[in-house]
């Protein structure tokens, strides 16, 4: 044999022996749609995206809303198929804008599960009904400037499609798209109430629920906060009152509490 025909032999053996392009070498195809892509929100190192839903379902062809989702998927090759979704409180409260948190909360148990956070309509960066609510010194708004707030909002949205049923139809929604089945919902404040809304609207698609802060479905937090708050703060000046070293610290508190309810304005 020449020298010619053993280079040559040599070097078809090499290519039979190569591995074949396309086989173990390609990548794992995404478990996500396509119109996720990656992207870092806080801490949060995963894939995000928008999908389009209706504002009123009722209403053919009407004004639809993007609502914002961002994964953080499973650490493990183990991953499950049922996921972490985070419902945040308020209601009107991001729960994209508290990602960091919520993935340092979930890091071990979201090992082998996705971490789902969805910005509810009307939040974040869902359509967000924003307004400047503040009034002078103090945070809370006045009467005018609330009704001002509701018509410049109504110009473009329509207020009476931001409910509870609403936000539990664009979650069920969206976790069909994502390819979700089930899911553990964890709600905190008023995101309680939409997980126990979702659990009683499509309980075969809650593998488990965890609450917290429960805003359970017969309190309105418009009626009830302020006197729950004013009662809390008599309270606390009751037992501090009743304990030896609070009232040598604060030997004033429920005054002090009670001068708050009327601050004098900054000069």
């Amino acid at each position: 044999m020449g020298q010619r025909t053993q280079v040559l032999v040599l070097a078809l053996a090499t290519l039979v022996t190569l591995p074949v392009l396309g086989a173990e070498n390609e990548p794992a195809e995404s478990p996500y749609p396509a119109n996720m892509t990656e992207c870092q929100v806080g801490t949060l190192a995963g894939v995000c995206g928008s999908f389009a839903v209706p504002e009123n379902r009722d209403v053919e062809g009407g004004r639809e809303l993007d609502l914002f989702v961002a994964i953080a998927p499973a650490r493990s090759e183990e991953r499950q198929a049922d996921p972490i979704v985070v419902l945040e409180g308020g209601p009107g409260a991001s729960v994209t804008h508290f990602a960091g948190l919520h993935v340092q909360t979930f890091a071990a148990a979201a090992a082998n599960r996705d971490l789902v956070l969805i910005d509810q309509r009307g939040t974040g960066r869902s359509a967000p009904l924003d307004c400047d609510l503040t009034d002078g010194f103090t945070a809370l708004a006045s009467p005018e400037r609330t009704v001002a707030c509701r018509e410049q909002l109504e110009a473009s949205a329509d207020l009476t499609r931001y409910t509870t049923e609403d936000v539990v139809l664009d979650l069920a929604e969206v976790l069909e798209r994502l390819g979700y089945d089930k899911v553990n919902l964890f709600g905190v404040s008023n995101g309680t109430r939409t997980a126990l809304h979702f659990a009683r609207r499509f309980p075969q698609r809650v593998r488990s629920l965890t609450l917290l802060a429960t805003y359970p479905f017969g309190r309105n937090v418009l009626v009830d906060g302020a006197r729950t708050l004013d009662r809390s703060l008599s309270l606390l000046a009751d037992d501090c009152a009743a304990d030896v070293q609070c009232a040598t610290a604060f030997p004033q508190l429920a005054a002090e509490i009670e001068a708050l309810k009327d601050p004098e304005p900054p000069s």
